[in-house]
């Protein structure tokens, strides 16, 4: 094993290196899917901001072992990084693992402010190397309209009379246009905005609307398509 070298005080076991991409290995077995090109995007337009953390292996067998940064690695290899800043541990199998494990589900367990989000997003000149893109944006920013009252005056007729429930639904009746708000936590959402964008690509969609009416209308004719179950 090649002793990386430690440009940062620490204890023989925890201490930042810097170490060459070439030397580290990713964890085997990693249940985590990341998305490596949002990550390379980040790398290029940010740099990398926190170090991996890499187990030295001394109780595991497995010298420069990726614990949290599996996929930051691979987005450096993807970039031509030569080397990578790290945090050294030096821990055994079990906690090899939990850390592993912790280190992808604790933020899931998170949430957020989405008002908060859209105001940080929209105050930035690029979304550039951020994972979010203008849908994204749309879509916080009707989610928030949806879950905001109706001003007053919307609540009034057009001389400024009291509305009914009755008018308020005859107008939203002819309305040509709806909403359908969904909420996702966590990695589910991280998914689905992948993964929108992937079939959006595939077949020349602008919206995550005429994604998600791509994707009913295939479910439809499958449906459609399947014999009927007897009672």
């Amino acid at each position: 094993m090649t002793e990386p070298t430690v440009n940062t005080a620490g204890t023989a076991a925890n201490s930042a290196a810097r170490i060459a991409v070439s030397q580290l290995k990713t964890f085997k077995g990693n249940p985590r899917r990341g998305s490596v090109p949002d990550i390379a995007a980040s790398l290029t337009a940010n740099g990398q901001y926190r170090p991996i953390v890499v187990n030295r292996g001394t109780h595991t067998g497995r010298p420069n072992e990726v614990l949290a940064g599996n996929h930051t690695l691979l987005a450096a290899r993807e970039l031509g990084w030569a080397d990578i800043d790290c945090w050294l541990v030096d821990v055994d199998e079990q906690q090899a693992k939990a850390i592993v494990v912790a280190d992808n589900k604790i933020p899931a367990l998170g949430g957020y402010d989405n008002k908060a989000l859209l105001e940080i997003l929209e105050s930035l000149d690029t979304l550039d190397g951020t994972g979010y893109a203008q849908d994204d944006l749309d879509d916080l920013a009707a989610a928030l309209e949806e879950l905001e009252p109706a001003p007053e005056d919307e609540l009034a007729g057009n001389q400024g009379t009291a509305t009914s429930l009755e008018d308020l639904k005859t107008n939203y009746d002819q309305s040509d246009q709806r909403m359908v708000v969904m909420t996702y936590v966590g990695d589910e959402y991280l998914w689905v905005v992948e993964t929108l964008q992937r079939v959006a690509e595939a077949h020349g969609l602008e919206s995550n609307a005429a994604v998600l009416v791509h994707l009913l209308k295939q479910e439809e004719t499958g449906l459609d398509a399947a014999p009927a179950v007897a009672e």
